[in-house]
């Protein structure tokens, strides 16, 4: 188009923007995630090391164990192992998932989960809609810019959709309705190419959806750990009252007998 360099640079911004946006997202995303991890490192110590030696002394004294009591002590036993051992399904199933269903498939998955999907579907939208416009803005074929998005996109299932809807328009699809039979794009992206298409600015309507998805992505991760935060802290506070009233319920009543 004669003005290369001028796209370039402000594809630059759109990566260094976008860089900084995932950063933000990811911290908002892994903190409620990184106290759990904390927690079950803990517990997990208690189990190894702490609950053995309670063990050990209900053992001496012949105690009678309460219901509540029977369930800390097996966990003590047993639960560290299925911990560990749901650890290492979980990390085999993020290594394998991709591999055998493929990187495109594996993505869908990720982003049909609740409440983390739609935050990395939108960031993904926003920055694929983000990159359409600004190849579009320097008169850049459609089909030659969704080959281009394409080859840069890091979210494999928009990747799969840019060559696919490519291929489309090639043949004569509209943009359109490509984009409204496709789960790869979240709808709010037609209705903005739509709009774009009426005022003979495909550019700006991709710019203004960019936009709305960003500022989705951001409204919603940053209200993930405001949703998940409690739940969390109550979950903790619970196996941790569980733990302390089986460990201590015994000892009671040891003393109270003995008082007696």
């Amino acid at each position: 188009t004669g003005r290369l360099s001028e796209a370039i640079v402000e594809l630059l911004v759109v990566q260094t923007t976008y860089r900084q946006v995932w950063r933000r997202l990811f911290l908002n995303l892994t903190y409620p995630v990184a106290v759990l991890l904390a927690a079950t490192i803990v517990f997990s110590g208690i189990l190894l090391f702490v609950i053995p030696t309670f063990k050990r002394m209900f053992d001496d004294f012949e105690l009678r164990l309460s219901p509540v009591t029977e369930i800390v002590l097996w966990w003590g036993e047993f639960g560290v192992w299925y911990l560990f051992s749901s650890a290492l399904v979980t990390f085999g199933l993020v290594i394998t998932i991709p591999v055998v269903v493929g990187p495109a498939a594996s993505q869908r998955l990720l982003q049909a989960m609740p409440l983390i999907g739609p935050i990395v579907a939108g960031s993904n939208a926003a920055r694929w809609t983000r990159i359409l416009s600004v190849l579009i803005r320097y008169d850049m074929p459609l089909d030659r810019a969704l080959i281009a998005t394409a080859e840069g996109q890091v979210d494999a299932n928009l990747r799969e959709f840019s060559l696919a809807a490519a291929a489309a328009i090639q043949s004569g699809q509209p943009l359109t309705s490509i984009i409204e039979n496709s789960l790869a794009v979240p709808q709010l992206v037609a209705p903005y190419a739509r709009w774009g298409i009426e005022q003979n600015d495909l550019a700006a309507g991709f710019r203004e959806v960019s936009t709305t998805l960003r500022q989705h992505a951001e409204v919603r991760a940053q209200g993930f750990p405001l949703l998940v935060g409690p739940f969390i802290f109550y979950f903790i506070f619970f196996v941790t009252s569980l733990t302390v009233v089986g460990l201590m319920s015994p000892l009671l009543s040891l003393i109270t007998s003995l008082s007696g």
